[in-house]
């Protein structure tokens, strides 16, 4: 690997008495400011190596032949759990260990086949878990790196579907465990993949616009959405938005409010729908906020299509107030022979509302030089 100045900032992190290798190091301070590793996903000012988001990676192009890192962690109850992408396609999925200690990503590679590498961050942060820390405090590698490609990003906000819960594990797995929780196989990380992006995640499973599946007012997507490091020592700072631009911003919710409306009686239920719609709204009118002239593609479906009318009511309410494009676009509902754990849409139906999803974005003019990936 080429040195170009870099010896400087690296630093062993492994004691001299270990035995060396042809590895190239770089140590905390040395990943932060090195051109060529990309940190994607939210993170506080100063704090670059911290993941807190799914779908948060240090990223890397590279003709390597192996690939490690010294992570950070910590949490309260729930595993965090993290995966290795390849050209934005699943490679390999590792649990996390307390403390600090070095994790093999991969090995026996072919260095002569050059690839974009990712550490990706593949558990969503756990709400309610004060002591949840994921920080990447260096990295080794055998090869040569490469200059990073330039791509667009995309934020995409969204619950469980968006979290990729029951994307991994049997179709019998009921239990709330994060190891049944993948957003290496959500449609959001598919719709990266399809039209060459980097994601930006805002994604906590139960959540949604007016209320969270239980009826829990305080767990709603925008009580957090400016944040940039939620449920986290960080949560108080927040995003800024100015120096971390997207192409376009895409929201798949609605199926936790429902969950929480569908046992109202017939009475209350259209004050249900009407605080919904407002929600809704007023959800919009934040991202147009922080995100001026961006366009928003709201999407809904997958398990269910109950609040389509008043969902798209929103959205063609919303689009008579802003310049930039705002779409809707319904998703097809998850058969129960595509469900995976937790009940959930299984790998293959997030697969096709992440391709649906990147069709409609070109059919509003964006990503046109995207070509569909089979």
């Amino acid at each position: 690997m080429k040195e170009k100045g870099r010896a400087a900032l690296r630093s062993k992190i492994a004691p001299e008495s270990e035995e060396t290798t042809d590895m190239t190091e770089w140590n905390e301070k040395a990943l932060a400011e090195d051109a060529g590793i990309l940190f994607t996903g939210r993170c506080p000012e100063g704090q670059k190596g911290l993941l807190c988001w799914t779908g948060s990676s240090l990223v890397i192009s590279a003709k390597l032949s192996s690939w490690e890192a010294d992570i950070e962690a910590d949490w309260d109850v729930n595993t965090p759990y993290m995966g290795v992408l390849a050209d934005g396609a699943p490679a390999a999925r590792f649990a996390l260990r307390r403390g600090l200690h070095t994790y093999a990503l991969l090995t026996g590679m072919d260095d002569t086949v050059p690839h974009e590498y990712a550490l990706f961050r593949d558990t969503q942060p756990m709400s309610g878990e004060k002591g949840l820390l994921v920080r990447v405090r260096g990295m080794r590698a055998e090869g040569e790196l490469l200059p990073p490609a330039k791509k667009p990003a995309i934020e995409v906000i969204g619950d469980s579907l968006t979290t990729g819960e029951g994307t991994v594990g049997p179709k019998n797995a009921a239990e709330w465990r994060s190891v049944w929780l993948s957003g290496m196989h959500s449609w959001a990380q598919v719709l990266c993949r399809e039209l060459d992006a980097r994601g930006e995640w805002v994604s906590q499973s139960g959540w949604g616009i007016y209320t969270a599946w239980d009826g829990n007012r305080d767990a709603v997507i925008g009580n957090i959405y400016e944040s940039a490091a939620a449920h986290s020592p960080f949560e108080g700072e927040w995003h800024d938005f100015a120096a971390h631009p997207v192409a376009c911003v895409v929201v798949n919710l609605g199926t936790n409010d429902w969950n929480a409306l569908k046992d109202k009686s017939d009475r209350e239920r259209p004050e249900g729908l009407r605080r919904i719609y407002d929600a809704a709204l007023a959800l919009l009118a934040r991202i147009h906020s922080c995100r001026p002239d961006t366009p928003v593609l709201f999407t809904y479906g997958m398990c269910g299509a109950e609040l389509t009318g008043c969902l798209r009511s929103a959205v063609l309410e919303d689009a008579k107030s802003v310049s930039s494009p705002v779409a809707f676009l319904e998703l097809p509902n998850c058969p129960d022979t595509g469900l995976g754990s937790r009940f959930h849409p299984g790998e293959a139906h997030q697969a096709l509302c992440g391709k649906l999803i990147a069709q409609k974005l070109r059919d509003m003019g964006l990503f046109p030089e995207a070509a569909r990936k089979e």
